[in-house]
C-alpha cells in the first residue's frame, strides 16, 4: 500500500453496513454526543433509516406528564402535507392517541392497518398517502425529559413491517432514551471558542415579495430544521414561507424586498451550538414587468467537527471506543483532555492511537480524522 493511502470500510456493499450490533453502536455514540436531541435528529435519523428503509420517517416529542405533543421532525417533508396537518392536528391525534401508542410501544399502529376503512382515516389520506406509505413501524422512547416516538411508514406494496424490524427498532430506541443526557456534559478544555466546524450541506430556496417559497432544495427543510428548531415549540421550520427561516433571516428579506434598488445582496449568519448557518440573500428583478421580483437564499450550514466525524465512522471498522478517540479529538488536541474524558489512562490512549495508524496507514491521528471527513456518507 502506498504510505499515506488510508483504507477504510465504507463501501455500499460492506458486511458492516448489514451488522445490527455496529448499527446499535454507532447509534449510541450519536447519542452520546454533547447536543440537544433535535440537533442530532437529522443525523440519527439517517442511520435508523440506513438499516430500516422507509418512505417517510418521523420523530415527535412530546410531555411525559400531559402527553401533550411538544415539537416535531419529519424527512422527507412533503410542504402540502405539513398544511393539511396543520389546518388539522386533532384528526391525526385522534387516529394515533399518544397513550395508546405508548402503552402499546407502538404496536397500537398495526390495529388501526388492519382495521376497516383505515385509507379513509386522515393519517392516512391526508398524509401517508402522498407518500405512497402504508406500513408503520414505531417505538416509544422514555426519556428522563421526555415521551419521544420514533416512527417509520414503507411503501404499500411491501406489506407489513415483519416481527425483527419491530424488534430492531426497539433495540435502537433502548439506546435513544439517553437522548439530552448528556448536552450539558461540557467536554474539558477551553470553552471559550467555537468548535471547529466544516461546511456540511449547501441548500437553497426561493421567496417572492409576500414571503412565499416558490421552490426549494432537497436539503432545505433539514437545515430549516436545524436552524430554527432551537427548543420544544410548534414546527416553524416546516412552513412554506419566509416564517420557516430564523427570525433574523425573514427581517433581512423584508428589508431587501421594500428596497428601491431592483437588485440588492445581504448575508445573515446564525450560529447555534449544533452549527452555523450562513444564509446568503440576492433579490432579483423580474424580467418582465408583470411579474413581482423574487428573491434567491443560499444557506450554508457548517456542523460542529464532532458531529461531522461521528457521521462519517459510520462505516469505518472500528470499536466503539476507537471511534470516540477521533470524535473527541475534533474538539481537544491534548491527549491529556481525550484520557479524561475516555476516563482511561494517557498510556492506553497511546496504545489506542499507536493501533489506530498503523491499521489505516496514518501518519497522525489528524491524518485518520482528515481520511474519515473525506469519506463519503453512509449508504
Amino acid at each position: 500500500m502506498t504510505p499515506g493511502t488510508i483504507p477504510h470500510a465504507n463501501t455500499p456493499h460492506n458486511s458492516y453496513y448489514l451488522s445490527q450490533r455496529a448499527w446499535l453502536d454507532q447509534l449510541r455514540l450519536m447519542v452520546e454526543l454533547a447536543y440537544p436531541s433535535w440537533a442530532l435528529m437529522p443525523a440519527i435519523g439517517a442511520i435508523v433509516r440506513s438499516h430500516l428503509p422507509c418512505a417517510v420517517m418521523n420523530f415527535g416529542w412530546a410531555d411525559l406528564l400531559t402527553l401533550h405533543p411538544l415539537a416535531t421532525w419529519v424527512y422527507p417533508l412533503k410542504p402540502h402535507v405539513y398544511e393539511q396537518f396543520l389546518a388539522n392536528p386533532q384528526d391525526i391525534f385522534d387516529d394515533v392517541p399518544i397513550k395508546a401508542m405508548r402503552d402499546s410501544h407502538g404496536r397500537f399502529l398495526q390495529m388501526i392497518e388492519a382495521s376497516p376503512g383505515y385509507e379513509q382515516a386522515p393519517i392516512y389520506k391526508d398524509m401517508l398517502q402522498a407518500y405512497g406509505a402504508r406500513w408503520g413501524l414505531s417505538c416509544p422512547i422514555t426519556t428522563k425529559q421526555w415521551l419521544g416516538f420514533i416512527t417509520l411508514y414503507r411503501q404499500a406494496e411491501l406489506g407489513p413491517y415483519p416481527e425483527e424490524d419491530w424488534q430492531t427498532l426497539a433495540s435502537a430506541g433502548e439506546i435513544l432514551t439517553a437522548l439530552d443526557d448528556h448536552q450539558h456534559t461540557q467536554p474539558s478544555g477551553d470553552e471559550t471558542a467555537p468548535p471547529a466546524r466544516r461546511e456540511a450541506v449547501t441548500a437553497s430556496l426561493c421567496l417572492t415579495a409576500d414571503g412565499s417559497m416558490l421552490a426549494q432544495s432537497p436539503a432545505t427543510k433539514n437545515i430549516l430544521f436545524l436552524a430554527r428548531q432551537t427548543g420544544m415549540g410548534p414546527p416553524l421550520w416546516a412552513r412554506d414561507d419566509w416564517h420557516a427561516l430564523p427570525e433574523a433571516v425573514t427581517q433581512a428579506a423584508q428589508a431587501l424586498f421594500n428596497h428601491p434598488e431592483p437588485f440588492q445582496q445581504t448575508t445573515v449568519s446564525h450560529q447555534l451550538p449544533w452549527g452555523k448557518f450562513d444564509f446568503q440573500l440576492e433579490k432579483m428583478q423580474a424580467r418582465h414587468p408583470t411579474l413581482k421580483d423574487v428573491m434567491n437564499i443560499t444557506i450554508r450550514h457548517h456542523e460542529p467537527l464532532d458531529i461531522a466525524i461521528a457521521r462519517k465512522l459510520w462505516g469505518w471498522a472500528m470499536s466503539p471506543q476507537e471511534k470516540r478517540i477521533l470524535i473527541i479529538s475534533a474538539r481537544n488536541n491534548s491527549q491529556e483532555q481525550i484520557a479524561q474524558n475516555l476516563n482511561i489512562s494517557v498510556g492506553t490512549l497511546k496504545s489506542y492511537t499507536n493501533e489506530l495508524l498503523a491499521r489505516f496507514n496514518a501518519p497522525t491521528r489528524q491524518a485518520l480524522m482528515q481520511a474519515v471527513l473525506n469519506s463519503s456518507d453512509h449508504p
